[in-house]
C-alpha cells in the first residue's frame, strides 16, 4: 500500500499507465484521456490523501475528472437539443392532421373485438396491470398477457391499413406526443377528470400513448440518418424526436417502468420492422439475460470482423502469418461500449499486432474511432502516401521516397532506440531534429504525432510505445473503409524488448466458455440481431434496476414517485453487468437530481465486486455510517449527533461555490473554490474519511460535491445485496445552491 509520505513524482510515474488506461475507458479520445491523466497527477501532487491507497485514490480522482468532462459535453448537447426542439415535428403536419391521427388511434382501439378491446382499455386507459385484470375477470394472468399481445398485432395491422407505411404513422404519432409534452404516469391511472370524459382530447392522447408503447416495445424503431425519425431513448420507455419525450408504462409490470437503452444508429444497417425477432424471447433472470446478450453480440461482431475474400485478394495476403495479416476494425464511437465482451473490450475498435487480438486490454497498438486511426499510448503515425504495403521499406536504413524533412524526422524516430526508459517519442523526435541540425522542425514534427483520417490505398508507418507493455513499429495499408469500419493489411517491422514487461492481462471469461447461440439467433439478420439485443437490454434494465422484492416494494415503492426520495439498485462499478445495462457504467453511478444512471451527473456510486462494496459520493464527498435506522426518519441533526466529528463536517461544512460569470475571471473563481475545499479535505483526512463498507439495514449520510454541478447531503439506506448489486432507498436531506457552469 502506498501512503502519502511515499508520494513523490517518481512513485506516481509508476502508475502512469494505470491512470491512462482507466482514463481511456472513461472518455472516447486519447487527447481527453491524456488531459485527465495530467489533471489527476497534478491533484496527487497538490493534495494527496493520507488514509487510502494510492491506486484507489488515483482511480477515484481520474473518474471525477472524466465526470467533469462528460458533464460539459452533456450540457452542450442539451443546449443544442433545446435550440432544435421546435424542428422535431414535421412542419408539414397540420393540427387537423394530428387530430385525425389521434382519433384514428382511438377508432382502431374501439374497433377491436372483445376481449382485446377491453384489455387494451383497461391496461392503457385505466392503468391496470395484467394481474389486476385477470383477478377481475377470474382468468389467469398469462391469458391476459396473451390477449394483450394479440391486441398489439391487430392494432398494428389496423393502423397500417388506415395510415399507410408504418414508419410514417409511427413518426407522426411520436411527433404529436412530443409536441403536446404528454406524459402517461407509470404509477397511477389517469386523473378522474380524464376518465369521466372519454370524448375529450385527453382520451385519444392517452390511448395513443399506450399504443405507441406497445409498438415501441415490440417493434424495432426505425433508425436512419433522418433526424426526424423516432428513436428509443434511455429512461423509462421514452419515445423521442428531439428534446421532447413521452414516458410510458409497461403492461406486464404495471407500476414498474420499462426502460430501453439509448441506441446509436449503426451505418449501413437499415432498421426495418424485425419480423424474425418475434421468434426470439429474452430471458427473465439476470444471468441468462447476460448470456443472451453475449451470444447476440458475438454473432454480430463475428460477421462484422470477418475479412472478406475480396479484401484479402486485394491485399495479396491470402494467409495471415506471425508478423503480417489483414484485420478489420470497427468504429469505437458506433460499437465500443454497447458491443463489448469480456474477451473483446471495445468491440473490435482496438487491435494488437503483437498479441493478434482486438481486445482493448491486451496490449493494443492501434485504434479506429469516429473515422480516425490513431496509435494507443505514446505513438506516432506517418502517412507514407499512395503506395502498396509491399513497397514500404522494412528497415531504418532505407527511407521512403518523397518524404518532407519533417516526415523524415518522424520516419527516423519510428525506428530509433530510446536513450533512457523515460524518453517519449516526442523526445526522440526533438533529439533527432537536433542531431540533424533541424531543431526548428521539431515543433512541426509534433503535428504529425496525431490521429489521421485513413485513405484507401495509402500506407502508414506507426510506432506505438507503452511503458511495461510494448514498443513496436508497424506498417499498414488501408485496404477498405466504410462509415463504421476499416480494413488494414499490416506488417510488423520491429518489436523491441520492454523492461519489466507486465504480465499479459487475461479476460474474466474466455469465448470458449460461452455456450453456442441457439439456432433461432443464428438465423437472424444483423438488423434483427440488433433488435434482439435491445430487447435483452430493455429486459435487463427492468429485471435488474427496477425489480425489487415484495417487502421492499411495500415499504419503499411509493418513494419512486417523490421528488426528494427514491428507490434504486446500484450495480458494482465496472462489473460484468455493465455489458447488459444502459449507461456508460451499467448502473453503478446515479444522480439523485437527474434521477438517472447516466455517467457525468452522478452523485453516488458503488465500488468493488464483493457483496459488501463501498459507497462513494461523486466528485468529492464523504460517507458516514449512521447505524441501523430508517432513512425516512433521519434529520440533518442526526448526521451530526450520530456521525461524530466527521458527521458534523459532512452536515455543516459550507463550500464556496464561486460564480465565474459575475467575477469575470474563471481562473480566480476556480482558485476560490479550490481554496474553499482545502479546509474540508484537510479536516476530513484528519478524521480518517474513506470508503465505508455497506451493511444491510444501516443508513448512511452521503455528502457529494462537484463545483459547477451539485452539492447535496443524502440519507442512503441499504435494503438488500445480491450478485447484481445493492438496493438502496434514498432521501434528500439538503441541497446547497451551486452556480451551474459548463
Amino acid at each position: 500500500m502506498d501512503h502519502a509520505s511515499q508520494w513523490t513524482p517518481e512513485s506516481l510515474l509508476r502508475h502512469e499507465e494505470f491512470v491512462l488506461r482507466l482514463a481511456r475507458t472513461l472518455v472516447r479520445s486519447d487527447s481527453d484521456a491524456e488531459e485527465i491523466a495530467q489533471r489527476t497527477f497534478a491533484s496527487a501532487l497538490n493534495t494527496p490523501p493520507r488514509h487510502t491507497g494510492l491506486r484507489e485514490w488515483l482511480a477515484r480522482v481520474t473518474r471525477n475528472h472524466a465526470t467533469d468532462l462528460h458533464r460539459v459535453e452533456r450540457r452542450r448537447t442539451d443546449r443544442e437539443r433545446a435550440v432544435a426542439r421546435n424542428e422535431a415535428v414535421d412542419a408539414g403536419t397540420s393540427a387537423t392532421e394530428r387530430l385525425e391521427l389521434e382519433h384514428g388511434v382511438v377508432r382502431a382501439v374501439l374497433s377491436l373485438d372483445e376481449p382485446y378491446r377491453g384489455v387494451v382499455v383497461q391496461t392503457y386507459y385505466e392503468g391496470m396491470t395484467p394481474a389486476e385484470i385477470a383477478e377481475q375477470h377470474g382468468i389467469p394472468a398469462g391469458t391476459v398477457r396473451s390477449q394483450l399481445t394479440r391486441a398489439h398485432e391487430m392494432l398494428r395491422g389496423k393502423l397500417d391499413r388506415q395510415h399507410g407505411e408504418r414508419g410514417t404513422w409511427m413518426s407522426a404519432l411520436t411527433g404529436l406526443l412530443s409536441l403536446r409534452d404528454v406524459q402517461v404516469a407509470p404509477v397511477a391511472p389517469l386523473a378522474p377528470a380524464v376518465s369521466s370524459a372519454p370524448t375529450s382530447l385527453a382520451w385519444p392522447i392517452a390511448i395513443g400513448a399506450g399504443v405507441a408503447a406497445c409498438i415501441a416495445t415490440v417493434l424495432v424503431v426505425q433508425s436512419t440518418d433522418d433526424k426526424s425519425a423516432p428513436r428509443v431513448e434511455s429512461a423509462a420507455v421514452t419515445l423521442s424526436t428531439s428534446d421532447s419525450s413521452v414516458v410510458l408504462s409497461d403492461p406486464d409490470l404495471g407500476s414498474a417502468a420499462i426502460a430501453a437503452p439509448t441506441r446509436e444508429p449503426i451505418e449501413q444497417v437499415v432498421a426495418t420492422p424485425a419480423v424474425a425477432v418475434a421468434t426470439f424471447s429474452p430471458a427473465f433472470e439476470p444471468r441468462p439475460l447476460l448470456e443472451q446478450s453475449r451470444q447476440i453480440k458475438t454473432l454480430i461482431l463475428d460477421r462484422r470482423l470477418t475479412v472478406s475474400a475480396e479484401e484479402r485478394e486485394r491485399t495479396g495476403l491470402l494467409v495471415d502469418y506471425e508478423t503480417s495479416g489483414v484485420v478489420r476494425m470497427l468504429d469505437r464511437s458506433k460499437f465500443g461500449d454497447k458491443f463489448s465482451l469480456p474477451w473483446l473490450r471495445e468491440a473490435g475498435a482496438y487491435y494488437s499486432f503483437t498479441e493478434r487480438v482486438h481486445d482493448f486490454n491486451r496490449r493494443p497498438q492501434v485504434c479506429y474511432q469516429e473515422g480516425w486511426i490513431s496509435g494507443t499510448s505514446d505513438s506516432l503515425l506517418l502517412d507514407l502516401g499512395a503506395r502498396a504495403l509491399s513497397t514500404v521499406p522494412t528497415s531504418a536504413a532505407i527511407r521512403c521516397g518523397g518524404l518532407s524533412r519533417e516526415s523524415e524526422i518522424v520516419w527516423d524516430a519510428a525506428w530509433a532506440p530510446r536513450e533512457n526508459p523515460r524518453e517519449s517519442l516526442s523526445d526522440i523526435c526533438r533529439r533527432i531534429a537536433s542531431a540533424q541540425d533541424q531543431l526548428e522542425l521539431a515543433a512541426p514534427a509534433q503535428a504529425i504525432l496525431t490521429p489521421t483520417r485513413p485513405i484507401v490505398g495509402h500506407s502508414y508507418l506507426l510506432r506505438s510505445l507503452s511503458l511495461n507493455d510494448h514498443d513496436v513499429t508497424v506498417a499498414f495499408e488501408v485496404v477498405a473503409k466504410s462509415a463504421d469500419q476499416c480494413t488494414l493489411a499490416w506488417r510488423l517491422l520491429e518489436s523491441r524488448v520492454v523492461a519489466d514487461q507486465r504480465e499479459l492481462w487475461r479476460p474474466s471469461m474466455e469465448r470458449a466458455a460461452l455456450p453456442p447461440a441457439p439456432e433461432e439467433l443464428t438465423r437472424l439478420s444483423e438488423t434483427d440481431l440488433i433488435a434482439a439485443l435491445e430487447a435483452v437490454r430493455a429486459t435487463g434494465e427492468r429485471v435488474i434496476l427496477q425489480s425489487f422484492s415484495p417487502e421492499i416494494e411495500r415499504e419503499f415503492g411509493s418513494w419512486r414517485a417523490s421528488v426528494d426520495r427514491g428507490l434504486i439498485r446500484l450495480t458494482p462499478y465496472l462489473s460484468e453487468w455493465c455489458e447488459l445495462l444502459p449507461g456508460r457504467f451499467g448502473g453503478s453511478a446515479y444522480s439523485f437530481d437527474e434521477r438517472s444512471y447516466e455517467f457525468g451527473y452522478e452523485q453516488v456510486g458503488v465500488d468493488g465486486d464483493s457483496l459488501y462494496p463501498s459507497l462513494s459520493g461523486g466528485g468529492f464527498g464523504a460517507v458516514v455510517d449512521l447505524g441501523a435506522l430508517s432513512a425516512g426518519s433521519v434529520r440533518i441533526g442526526d448526521v451530526s449527533a450520530r456521525g461524530g466529528p466527521l458527521g458534523e463536517l459532512v452536515a455543516d461544512h459550507e463550500f464556496q461555490h464561486a460564480n465565474a460569470a459575475e467575477s469575470g475571471d474563471e481562473r480566480a473563481a476556480r482558485d476560490e473554490e479550490y481554496a474553499s475545499s482545502n479546509s474540508y479535505r484537510t479536516r476530513a483526512r484528519e478524521l480518517g474519511v474513506g470508503d465505508v463498507r455497506l451493511r444491510v439495514g444501516h443508513t448512511y449520510a452521503l455528502r457529494s460535491v462537484r463545483f459547477g454541478s451539485h452539492d447535496v447531503l443524502v440519507a442512503v439506506q441499504v435494503l438488500a445485496m445480491d450478485e447484481t448489486g445493492t438496493v438502496i432507498a434514498w432521501r434528500m436531506l439538503k441541497r446547497w445552491p451551486v452556480t451551474k457552469r459548463d
